[in-house]
């Protein structure tokens, strides 16, 4: 009995020490970490390149407008004019949804949420690549856009003295390189010292949020890792999707084979009620809208890979309307394809935690560490009201868990 006593008096005295070193400031505490120098400086870096960005896209959509200006008004002119504009604008949204994927990462000091962000920095550093090549071939055709009667990769189309004002034209495209240039060494050297800044974080971040918990049971810790992955890959799946969408606007237009005219607008509907499901599911563990989730993301995978040979599938010359566009679509469609495989495997781990293993964070999650950095401000002040009643209350319950994964 006495044993019992002391045993309890041990670890009630415990808890109260450890409760009161809580109050101690640690790095991964909000009001620390954003006083932290290397999260600022990153923070800084991130909305520079996003208003860089803008302003140098600004000026390449200004030159390419001069461009197209001097050639005559045709459907394909148009067609390949709101392409050109829907590149550019995907180009100025990429570097300001980087900017909210690192607050949303900063914000839940999560592991996984900063792997997101490097993964999307890295395929928008891809795409920059890519977009810089596609153009110069835009610049190669000139007025040539017409591709029933063009010839890919005849550089003497933008040359020709066929046209009354070829000099404007040499003089736009002149304009143009330079801003290209810089717009992919911006992205290449924020990308830089972003990975360098992520190696801070990492060390701040670490893998506190699964490994230092409490668990009652070790499965509860995988299974948060795999909803927290599920919310990761739903943000940069979001984006890409509407990246994809959005190219095929002026398909009707330019004459893309086998695609129909409102199929941006499906691809985009369909994708959206996805990923509502997915916000669903994961911040209330609903098997109902994962299961939802993991059916459209199914057939998405089928629709990608079809997409992927429509776009690669080699064609005539006179018979190829993806000639200037067909880089940028087969990497957004590969990028889905990868990110549509990876989400999938990551909800059926989910499924298999909830209905095979019995798992429920939202359920079963209780959390005693005093480390821990999860618990919202609401319980961080109602801690201070119950101090003296703090001897095995767990400072992280299910309900205050809701807001962590997403």
């Amino acid at each position: 009995m006495k044993s019992a006593k002391y045993q309890e008096f041990s670890l009630s005295k415990f808890w109260k020490n450890k409760s009161n070193n809580a109050t101690m400031k640690k790095p991964q505490e909000a009001d620390t970490l954003m006083q932290c120098p290397t999260s600022m400086v990153l923070l800084f870096i991130l909305s520079l390149e996003a208003v860089l960005v803008s302003i140098i896209e600004g000026f390449i959509i200004y030159f390419h407008s001069l461009v197209f200006a001097q050639c005559k008004f045709t459907l394909d002119t148009l067609g390949f004019g709101q392409a050109d504009l829907i590149y550019h604008g995907i180009f100025i949204m990429a570097p300001i949804y980087q900017l909210f994927l690192y607050l949303d990462a900063l914000r839940q000091r999560n592991i996984i949420q900063l792997f997101a962000l490097i993964i999307f920095s890295f395929l928008m550093v891809c795409f920059s690549a890519i977009q810089t090549v596609q153009h110069m071939t835009y610049e190669q055709a000139g007025c040539n856009l017409d591709y029933r009667n063009a010839t890919q990769g005849n550089s003497t189309d933008i040359t020709s003295s066929a046209y009354d004002f070829q000099d404007d034209i040499d003089a736009g495209v002149s304009n143009i390189r330079p801003f290209e240039y810089a717009v992919a060494s911006v992205i290449g050297i924020c990308f830089i010292i972003m990975l360098g800044c992520s190696l801070k974080l990492y060390n701040l971040f670490h893998w506190n949020n699964y490994l230092s918990h409490t668990f009652t049971d070790l499965r509860l810790r995988n299974a948060l890792i795999a909803w927290s992955v599920v919310a990761g890959l739903l943000k940069i799946d979001f984006f890409f999707i509407f990246a994809y969408a959005i190219q095929l606007v002026p398909a009707a237009v330019i004459g893309y084979t086998d695609i129909l005219a409102f199929e941006c607008i499906i691809v985009y509907g369909i994708s959206l009620v996805g990923f509502l499901l997915g916000i669903h599911s994961v911040r209330n563990e609903n098997m109902k809208a994962l299961t939802g989730l993991s059916t459209i993301i199914t057939f998405s995978i089928g629709y990608f890979v079809y997409r992927l040979y429509t776009f690669i599938i080699l064609r005539e010359a006179t018979a190829d309307p993806f000639w200037l566009t067909r880089y940028e679509l087969i990497f957004t469609a590969m990028t889905m394809t990868l990110l549509s495989i990876t989400t999938l495997g990551a909800c059926l781990i989910c499924i298999r935690n909830v209905c095979l293993k019995k798992v429920r964070i939202l359920e079963s999650f209780q959390c005693v560490c005093t480390t821990c950095y999860m618990h919202t401000a609401t319980m961080e002040s109602a801690s201070s009201i119950k101090k003296q009643s703090l001897d095995l209350e767990p400072m992280v319950t299910a309900q205050s868990f809701r807001g962590q994964i997403y």
